[in-house]
């Protein structure tokens, strides 16, 4: 769980960090700058090393999130079938009959 936490705040810092790269509804519609993406041959740019850290950290995130959820399920199935397990005892000792 610490690690899903960790893995939420970078997650959170990383895009709050990312610089906005168009002009909101304005660039949306087309009224934005029509700056065009240069690919730089030589060392990635903060940007880029950005939105890849962002890239792994989102692929952790839903990786944790479905295991997460899956260790609550299998963990209240468990809970759920000792509950019926002790219901059905005290039912067999109490009513003298089989109930499972």
């Amino acid at each position: 769980m610490f690690l899903y936490l960790m893995v939420c705040l970078c997650l959170t810092g990383i895009v709050m960090s990312q610089e906005q790269k168009q002009g909101g509804l304005q660039g949306m519609l087309g009224g934005g700058s029509s700056a065009v993406d240069h690919k730089y041959q030589g060392k990635k740019s903060f940007e880029e090393n950005l939105k890849t850290a962002g890239n792994y950290f989102a692929v952790a995130f839903v990786v944790l999130s479905i295991l997460v959820k899956t260790s609550y399920v299998v963990r209240f199935y468990a809970a759920a079938v000792k509950q019926a397990n002790l219901v059905s005892n005290f039912l067999s000792k109490n009513f003298g009959q089989s109930f499972a």
